[in-house]
């Protein structure tokens, strides 16, 4: 089994995966472990729990690879290091009108860009002002977050890659399709598993391996290099600082963890240079933020803001370690195994309680919800009709269940949650529910059901709003 850029994950996800490794160790599955951007402690953790053994090896050089077999034995060899790479960064300004006079003044003489941002808000909003100010073609400004229709969704993803990946026919040739000039804002989905490549990129603020995850996609490909008209340079969106402490605000805290912000912040700010050698100073950096590498604190303002952090991340973890135990199976050799309790936990099911759901992160999963257009009486799977009709008093067949099933959008909002998730007073809407119950791919789904692109709530102050622009929109009712 392989497990591919693993992170410093959270305290709930810590203790699930520490057992899954028990179990597979257990079955004598053997385990490869992919990351850049591990702490040493969680290294430790993850090789005890598939080992049994807690008499670990030193800790050698990053890159390296550490490996235990059946009996319990470990050890680490250094690999060679890649050529190093001296990544500049620096800071500017988060508002929306900032980021586009910088992109303006890097894209001058062209070039391929990425906006990162932490949330789907924020990106839709970004989008929107870098579209006003016309920079380039609008085709080539692209959108791309996770609350797009997963069917839209695919086609962006694929559209990026063709243009900002390598050439499909030889990776040693550029590619044909990049375009000359364009920019693409994105959530999180930009960071992992796919192969891109960036001549400027701009990220807010995050925890510091995600910040080089992301900068991962910034002149990845050398075949490129010829004609780049920009530095190797991560350039980051600086938070508003008060009394020398940064605040994030609650859509940056609600995603990441505050104390590993400002951890993360402290040991950017301590690079003089704005230069961070990579790898070489890859591990120190990782081992700084979450391990216990000593970082300067300026001011009694900001040692208390990190003790306060410190405390508030002990809190979570505290709850989400005893969480996670309340949902893992028995060890192998537990003699309980087989006659103890069965917490039978839903997998799928939105609406029971979390306390029975077998969720395998800290956070709510999310709730799944198929987009649906009414034109005229009739419903369709697309905006503009062009997409199939679909009519609950017809028996489904199993190709429109998973057309349905891709015109879905990932909601992680609780109070939009809870208004999809109560009975509906439609019977409209009650009528199509209750097909879905009957099919096990649309089972755990919600309907919302848009005309002219607009779908109003029921029970909540808000509209959701969905155009092939933006994806879908949360907005207030007014």
């Amino acid at each position: 089994m392989i497990f591919d850029e693993v992170h410093a994950y959270d305290a709930y996800m810590s203790v699930l995966f520490e057992r899954l490794l028990a179990w597979l160790r257990q079955i004598g599955a053997s385990v490869i472990v992919l990351s850049a951007t591990l702490p040493n402690e969680t290294r430790k953790r993850l090789l005890s729990a598939y080992s049994g053994n807690d008499d670990l090896p030193p800790t050698k050089s990053y890159p390296r690879l550490t490996f235990t077999s059946a009996n319990g034995e470990t050890n680490t060899i250094e690999l060679t290091a890649p050529p190093e790479k001296l990544l500049a960064f620096d800071w500017i300004s988060r508002e929306p009108q900032a980021i586009v006079q910088r992109l303006s003044d890097e894209l001058r003489g062209g070039g391929c860009a990425a906006v990162i941002s932490n949330t789907v808000t924020r990106a839709q909003q970004l989008f929107e002002t870098v579209v006003g100010a016309n920079m380039c073609d609008e085709d080539n400004v692209i959108l791309f977050h996770a609350r797009f229709p997963l069917a839209w969704r695919e086609g962006i993803e694929q559209k990026v890659l063709d243009e900002f990946g390598p050439n499909k026919e030889d990776k040693k040739q550029a590619n044909p399709h990049r375009p000359s000039k364009a920019i693409v804002i994105a959530s999180q989905v930009i960071e992992q598993s796919l192969d891109l490549d960036f001549d400027v990129m701009i990220s807010d603020h995050a925890p510091v391996d995600l910040l080089l995850q992301r900068a991962g996609r910034l002149h990845r490909h050398s075949v490129n290099n010829t004609t780049r008209r920009n530095p190797y340079r991560l350039l980051i969106a600086e938070p508003t600082v008060n009394n020398d402490v940064p605040d994030f605000g609650r859509s940056n805290t609600f995603v990441y963890d505050e104390h590993v912000l400002l951890r993360s912040w402290l040991a950017l700010q301590d690079i003089s240079s704005k230069q961070i050698r990579l790898p070489s100073d890859l591990s120190n950096l990782i081992e700084q933020v979450y391990g216990d590498a000593p970082l300067p604190v300026s001011t009694t303002e900001f040692q208390a803001a990190l003790m306060k952090a410190k405390r508030e991340m002990g809190k979570g973890e505290h709850s989400e370690q005893f969480n996670a135990r309340q949902r893992i199976v028995r060890l192998p050799d537990d003699e309980e195994l087989l006659w103890g309790d069965n917490a039978a936990l839903e997998e799928d099911d939105p609406a029971v309680h979390a306390t029975f759901q077998a969720l395998t992160r800290a956070d709510r999963p999310g709730l799944n919800v198929i987009c649906l257009h009414r034109v005229g009486e009739k419903l369709f799977l697309e905006p503009d009709s062009s997409g199939a009709e679909y009519d609950p008093a017809v028996q489904l067949s199993d190709e429109l269940a998973r057309e349905l099933a891709r015109r879905s959008a990932t909601i992680r909002r609780p109070d939009i949650e809870k208004s999809l998730l109560a009975e509906p007073s439609s019977p409209a809407t009650q009528a199509i529910l209750k097909q879905w119950r009957k099919v096990a791919l649309l089972r755990y789904h919600r309907v919302a059901v848009f005309t002219d692109g607009v779908c109003r709530l029921e029970g909540a102050p808000y509209v959701l709003r969905l155009t092939r622009k933006f994806g879908l929109q949360i907005a207030k009712e007014v």
